[in-house]
This record gives structure tokens, sequence and C-alpha cells, in this order.
């Protein structure tokens, strides 16, 4: 029953990570958002919003049927689990099933740290996967442990 229903969260019309799955691959997760402050303390706080945003995450598995690989991400103050965590864990699934996402009708855009507009893409291209039986990391191409 709990397979079933992380099932849906990602391949049923109505999942809340629905947009992030694999095509060909069964996977099944749940999405969370984590408040990080009250909305009515973030005005009297006097900080910048985006430091007060709500954290994202998902957990996943892959495959439904024979899980071999388990996902969790966690994007601080990322929003919702279902539009910042769970495209994340969309890519590392295709990744380490050696599966092609089809490609997104527009790229989102984001500020880097100096200034410089990055594509989601390009934000997250030196994510790599890690085979061994160790977690999945995030390297940059070209890096070794």
């Amino acid at each position: 029953m709990v397979k079933s229903g992380m099932g849906a969260v990602v391949n049923g019309p109505g999942g809340t990570a629905f947009a992030s799955r694999v095509p060909g691959l069964e996977t099944g997760g749940k999405t969370g958002t984590t408040q990080v402050i009250g909305r009515e303390a973030v005005i009297r706080a006097g900080v910048e919003k985006k430091k007060l945003e709500d954290h994202a995450w998902f957990a996943g598995f892959a495959t439904v049927e024979d899980p071999r690989l388990v996902v969790v991400v966690f994007v601080e103050n990322g929003g919702h689990g279902g539009s910042a965590a769970a495209p994340l864990a969309q890519q590392i699934f295709a990744k380490f099933f050696n599966k092609t996402l089809p490609q997104p009708p527009a790229q989102r855009t984001a500020f880097t740290g100096n200034g410089k507009r990055k594509t989601e893409n390009e934000q997250h291209a030196n994510l790599t996967v890690d085979r061994s039986p160790f977690p999945v990391s995030r390297l940059p191409q070209g890096s070794s442990r």
C-alpha cells in the first residue's frame, strides 16, 4: 500500500511530483515542504524574505517493484518539494538508470552569486552519479573522491 501511494505521487496525474517523472521508469516518492518561519514573523523579522522561504524536499526510490536506488533531495529555502526538489531527483534517477529526459518547453533561469544568469540545465550540469554502494554525490566534472 505504501509503495503504491508513493508510486502515485510521481506517476499519477494528480501526484505532487508528476511533472518530475522519468519516462520508462517507475519511481515512487514523497514531496514535502518545511516551513522555516510563519508568514507574519517574516514581516516582523526584517530580513530578506528569500532567506526565510520554506525548505523543499523529496524522498524517492526506483524502481517501485525492485528498488535499487534511494534518493533524498533537500533544497534549503527552495519553496515546494514538487517544484524544487523533485526535479533534481528526476535528474539523478535518469542519470543512474541511463534514461533520457525530454527537453523542457522553456528554460527557467536563475541568478548566480556573481550576478550572471544560468539556465536550469547549466545549474545542474555538474551532477554526477556514483554507482558505488555509497550515496549519490554531487561532484564537479573531472573530480574524484
